[in-house]
């Protein structure tokens, strides 16, 4: 099988949930079929034009208008989503991407859609909706000088995205609600593939690692470290001012022994002393081994949120917001769950993860979910017609 990917950010080094989900998912979609994914940079990022990581072969490319209506966007002139129809225009130069007939052209990014109709007759579209879009994207529409106008315009580029796919996966029931009832999907032709995390990479730490780390970061043996993972996402910046603002100055009265670790690029100016942020990292688990608990007080964003599964791979006992364990119903007994004016009293009686959690996390194993996906789309290439059929069935 061949799968030809589109993204609109660099695929490698993975440096968001978003593109880490991507990334996971080709790796293992590698094992089985030959995966070519087209990665589109802005004018100003620097990466390899071409190079195989982990069976993923990658196509970089810069074309320049993306980069001009990330601009027009700064200036409030016109949204980013602008560029559509600039794919629509200037896409040719990527026709080489499209010449598999029989293939799966698998769109990452709603924006890419753009090039729909340039999807050979007979091969597989697919649309990743790891998100609303409309939803993700509107709380930057306001600062538009016409916010009502680059909504439209941008609901129409997600009903077209969601209804000229043959396939639509989604990552969570909340988001396949809104997709059907808002933009038109047809529920027979979506499957959920949630949200997950590598085994390899999140699955706790020895007691060596977890001194060296704790000791590097300057923590001692009496001091309970929350830790709060994330990248310079809205939604994020949004919980690590909530930290920085709100819990850390209660829990330095409070409960004293509490620290909290931000890792990411979080900070907004000065923090209090017993909260630390690192900045960008390369690697998350190392930082995740020094802590004690982890936290996830996001109230806002779509989708769902893949530090849950990771934080809870890594053997931390977890308190988060009701908001942030959506798609995750059933590890919701895995977790503490407070809103933010009772978050201190979740770090209070946040307890131990239950026996039955490696079980539960199991389903949400990145190779489990790339394998599901293979069986649709082989499905597809027996059957066009019957595919649908077997998609529902898909466990």
């Amino acid at each position: 099988m061949k799968i030809r990917g589109l993204y609109d950010n660099n695929l490698y080094p993975a440096r968001f949930g978003g593109s880490e989900r991507i990334y996971r998912l080709y790796r293992h979609l590698a094992g089985h079929a030959e995966v070519t994914v087209l990665s589109l940079l802005l004018s100003r990022e620097h990466a390899r034009r071409s190079e195989v990581v982990e069976g993923i072969h990658i196509e970089r490319r810069k074309p320049f208008y993306p980069t001009l209506a990330h601009y027009a966007e700064r200036l409030r002139l016109l949204p980013m989503h602008s560029v559509f129809r600039l794919h629509q225009a200037l896409g040719g130069r990527f026709a080489w991407h499209f010449r598999e007939e029989r293939a799966v052209y698998q769109f990452d990014s709603f924006l890419l859609t753009a090039w729909y109709d340039r999807v050979p007759a007979g091969a597989l579209k697919v649309y990743q909706a790891v998100n609303v879009e409309t939803d993700w994207h509107r709380g930057a529409l306001g600062r538009l000088f016409d916010p009502v106008g680059a909504e439209r315009s941008l609901r129409e580029i997600e009903r077209h995205a969601v209804g000229g796919a043959d396939l639509v996966l989604y990552v969570s029931e909340q988001d396949k609600a809104r997709l059907v009832s808002d933009f038109g999907a047809r529920p027979e032709r979506m499957m959920h593939v949630p949200n997950g995390f590598e085994p390899g990479k999140f699955q706790g730490s020895n007691t060596a690692e977890r001194l060296e780390w704790r000791a590097r970061l300057g923590y001692s043996s009496s001091d309970r470290v929350a830790v709060f993972t994330g990248s310079r996402m809205a939604h994020n910046l949004e919980a690590a001012r909530f930290i920085a603002r709100d819990l850390a100055p209660e829990a330095s009265r409070l409960l004293p022994d509490v620290k909290f670790l931000m890792v990411g690029d979080l900070a907004e100016g000065a923090l209090p002393p017993n909260v630390r942020c690192t900045g960008t990292v390369e690697e998350v688990p190392p930082y995740l081994s020094a802590a004690d608990l982890a936290l996830n007080p996001v109230t806002s964003g779509s989708g769902t949120s893949l530090k849950v599964p990771e934080f809870l791979a890594a053997g931390l006992p977890v308190v988060t917001t009701a908001f942030g364990m959506r798609g995750f119903d059933d590890l919701l007994p895995c977790v503490t769950v407070a809103a933010l004016p009772e978050m201190l009293a979740g770090l209070r009686r946040v307890a131990a993860q239950p026996a039955d959690t490696r079980v539960r996390l199991a389903r949400y194993e990145w190779s489990r979910q790339a394998g599901r996906m293979l069986r649709a789309y082989e499905a597809w290439f027996e059957n066009p017609g019957e595919a649908p059929r077997t998609w529902a069935s898909i466990a």
